[in-house]
């Protein structure tokens, strides 16, 4: 964040020195001026810090004794400004309680080890006895601890150790969270994705029946039971400050929009009363007849890891339609259509939203240029953070492409670096089971993959 926004400033604290002492290497590797990373305690934090505009407690709540929960909202309560908000992301019930039961096995399994590092090894070894049993039996309760138990097992040690067997563990329900927060002063804004707090992934009586909830705490508390929610990451503000709960269709107008999903691979048919399907996977997709929606679906699905706003993607969508599938005083129930279908697709988490647009991408330079949080990414990770804070996992060729493109190289000097790489043993090309090493061999296999994976990371916000 402190990256892509230098006029905003940025303070993180941990416990951890060692923590700390990473992330000022970044902070120096990529020098930056805006943002400074402490070692502290969270209940040394006082108010006379200042007020934030955002606040975000990310995998803390959940894992530290109540006196350190009780701070971490008082923080919120006293350090936040006046319109800010305050992300907190904790374990929730129901959904929880089938991890806990297994912590509760894995730590009864380990009770006689002392050493953290031996009591994790110990507990993982009980998941691979239990393994083979578990597989034969389909009780119902077997089910969802098996089902649990087989994301536990393959979570990585880091995981393991810190969500599972950390000595404090908590889940909450939602309600008793927002008690917590309304003796703070705080109240209920929230989650980050709007599909989360509406009903829409629930069948037509799910839906029927929470729609007589009375109050919206009631609402969310009861699709948390029927989704067997385990986490939460609730938005939080002053508890002054009026909140406007009923979101109308309109109120899309405001935004701009990143599609999560693709059109047909043979095309988009535009005739009226042709229904054309729009898919995420086979779980989540949506299907249209009408030629205004399906041109604007179609502006949206060819534009992966940019966004739209509103009256750019009508706009689009007039200027695809063709002639024959325009009638006088279309327009304006065109619109209605789309707004009403926008909203849908947003809350199925069809669509994201977004404040601004983000694009159209930068076109693909000669000496083209990633920005230095990336090339750093790239150079120390497997995973790169795009534009909107996207973590996008990456195999080795793209991470030396990336991290060569600093803006002073055509696509033959990334070439060039690409080749040393190979011959240094950082970078291995194979065909087949065999490793290509011959210049001649590499031009023709490796070269013109360059300018293809150039291509894709400016699709996904990488570049420029």
């Amino acid at each position: 964040m402190a990256a892509r926004s230098p006029g905003a400033t940025f303070l993180g604290i941990d416990a951890s020195n060692a923590q700390i002492a990473a992330g000022r290497s970044v902070v120096s590797a990529l020098e930056l001026s805006n943002i400074e990373l402490r070692q502290q305690d969270i209940l040394d934090f006082a108010p006379a810090e200042g007020r934030f505009d955002y606040i975000i407690a990310h995998g803390v709540y959940s894992w530290v004794p109540a006196p350190v929960r009780e701070k971490i909202l008082a923080i919120a309560a006293a350090n936040l400004a006046p319109n800010g908000i305050a992300y907190v992301s904790y374990n929730a019930m129901p959904g929880s309680g089938i991890r806990l039961m297994l912590r509760d096995l894995a730590f009864f399994h380990a009770r006689k080890i002392t050493d953290p590092n031996g009591k994790a090894r110990r507990a993982r070894e009980l998941l691979t006895t239990l393994a083979g049993p578990m597989a034969e039996d389909n009780l119902p309760h077997i089910v969802l601890f098996r089902q649990e138990f087989g994301y536990v097992e393959r979570s990585p040690e880091l995981y393991f150790r810190h969500d599972l067997m950390e000595e404090e563990n908590h889940a909450f329900y939602f309600h008793e969270f927002v008690a917590a927060a309304t003796r703070h002063q705080l109240q209920y804004v929230s989650e980050p994705s709007l599909w989360e707090i509406l009903p829409t992934h629930l069948g037509a009586k799910a839906r029927a029946a929470l729609g007589k909830c009375e109050h919206w705490l009631d609402l969310e508390q009861q699709m948390d039971f029927l989704r067997f929610r385990s986490f939460r990451q609730t938005l939080l503000c002053h508890a002054a400050i009026p909140v406007r709960r009923q979101i109308t269709a309109k109120a899309i107008k405001e935004f701009a929009f990143e599609a999560h999903f693709r059109g047909p691979a043979e095309g988009v048919d535009l005739t009226p009363g042709v229904p054309v399907k729009f898919t995420v996977d086979e779980a989540s997709h949506f299907s249209t007849p009408q030629p205004f929606i399906k041109a604007a679906m179609q502006a949206l699905s060819e534009t992966p890891g940019q966004s739209i706003g509103y009256a750019a993607l009508v706009e689009e969508a007039s200027r695809r339609l063709p002639q024959s599938a325009r009638a006088p005083g279309d327009k304006g129930r065109d619109e209605i259509a789309l707004m009403n279908d926008l909203m849908q697709a947003v809350a199925a988490g069809m669509i994201e939203i977004h404040f601004a647009p983000l694009g159209p991408a930068p076109m693909v330079s000669d000496k083209p240029r990633a920005s230095p949080l990336t090339r750093y990414q790239a150079t120390n990770s497997d995973r790169v953070t795009n534009w909107v804070h996207a973590a996008i996992a990456m195999d080795p060729v793209p991470r030396h492409v990336i991290a060569a493109c600093d803006g002073n190289r055509t696509i033959d000097d990334i070439f060039e670096v690409l080749l040393t790489a190979i011959a240094d043993g950082r970078l291995s090309i194979a065909d087949g089971a065999q490793s290509i090493t011959d210049r001649k061999q590499l031009t023709d296999v490796l070269r013109p993959q360059i300018s293809r994976i150039i291509a894709d990371c400016t699709r996904l916000g990488l570049m420029g």
